[in-house]
Parts: structure tokens; sequence; C-alpha cells
């Protein structure tokens, strides 16, 4: 029996807070290879967005886009909307047409950072904190693309919808993601998400 996954991510972990989408697009021989500034190794960017979207069309799976909210900005996670999913005649719509990509890849699935809750974490922030800016992303990214399911961080301490406050019925964020090493550590994510209609996954 064939198992595909039901989401593949790209630029999760610690290197998404400072993964920079358009090193990662065009011609391979020409992406740079710059310094991951979580881990300080070199980064390569030969498996990209658009190789990554082919991937999981392949297999069957859901691409799951990660926004980077450590050195990112808004702007360029709703470039990176544009370029995915644009129909319009647009930059960043265009470029993907220029690389060969006539058609929209309807990317459904975007994260809002990664364990934003780690001091570790480039971004570290608290909950109130986050809770502000993801609503704030999420506002936005759905004004360029309603159709776009918004997922942000939580299951660790007090990121849970209630704790961010923005993940409510009626709210632009419609998921709440936790990592699996919180279930190891005997956490029930189903009692980290009260009934209030919001979707969550981990």
């Amino acid at each position: 029996m064939r198992v595909a996954p039901a989401h593949s991510p790209l630029a999760r972990g610690c290197t998404g807070t400072s993964y920079h989408w358009l090193d990662g697009v065009g011609p391979v021989e020409q992406r740079p290879k710059k310094i991951d500034l979580h881990f300080g190794w070199a980064a390569r960017y030969e498996f990209g967005t658009d190789e990554f979207i082919s991937f999981c069309r392949r297999i069957g799976a859901e691409p799951h886009l990660n926004l980077a909210m450590g050195t990112g900005t808004l702007d360029e996670a709703a470039v990176w909307i544009e370029y995915c999913n644009g129909t319009l005649d647009t930059y960043y719509a265009n470029l993907r047409r220029e690389h060969g990509r006539e058609e929209p890849f309807y990317v459904r699935f975007r994260q809002l950072g990664n364990e934003m809750y780690g001091p570790w974490e480039i971004g570290y922030c608290t909950p109130q904190e986050y809770g502000a800016q993801a609503r704030e992303w999420a506002k936005v990214l759905r004004r360029l693309d309603p159709s776009i399911s918004i997922v942000a961080v939580g299951g660790h301490d007090r990121f849970t919808p209630v704790g961010l406050g923005g993940c409510t019925p009626g709210s632009s964020l419609c998921g709440l993601s936790c990592l699996p090493y919180l279930l190891a550590r005997g956490r029930d994510w189903r009692s980290m998400v009260p009934d209030n209609g919001c979707p969550s996954r981990c």
C-alpha cells in the first residue's frame, strides 16, 4: 500500500526563521549560497519553491510553506503568495511565469513562523507579541488570497488559541500547529485547544 503524507513543509524548523524564498527561485546555478543565521553553516537553495511544490504534487502531499517571522517581513511573505498563487499581470506572478510556471501553484497552507515560543529561535517572543503580529500578517495575506489557510505556531505553554488571542471563529487564522516532541513529553494537544471552531493539527 502506498501512503502519502498529508502535508509537506518547506522552510520549516529553525532554518525557516531566516529563510528568504527569493533565494530559492530562478535558475539553480544563479542561486546564492548564504549563511544559515540559526545554525551558522552554509545554506544552499537548489531545492526551492518550484522544486518543492513539484515534489509535493508527485507524492500527493499538500505543500505547506513556512513564512519567516524572524528575519523576514510581511511584504516578503505577501509577494511569496503572489508568486505562488497570483493570476494577475503583476511583478511576482510574472516572475513565476518567467521561471516556466504559467499556471498558479495554488498553495493553500502557510504557517506563521516556527517555534516562536523558544528563546533559541530567531524572533522569540511572548504569546501576546506573537498573537498580535500573527493576526496582522494573517489579515493582510488573506486579503491577497482568501482561499489560503493560515496556521499559527502553538502547543507550548500559553501558545494556545486563548493565549494568542487570535485563533477564534471569524479570525483570519484558521489553524494551530504543535510539534511531535511536545506529545513525547506527555502533552495532550487536544487539551491545549478549546472547542472554539478553530481547526488544529499536530
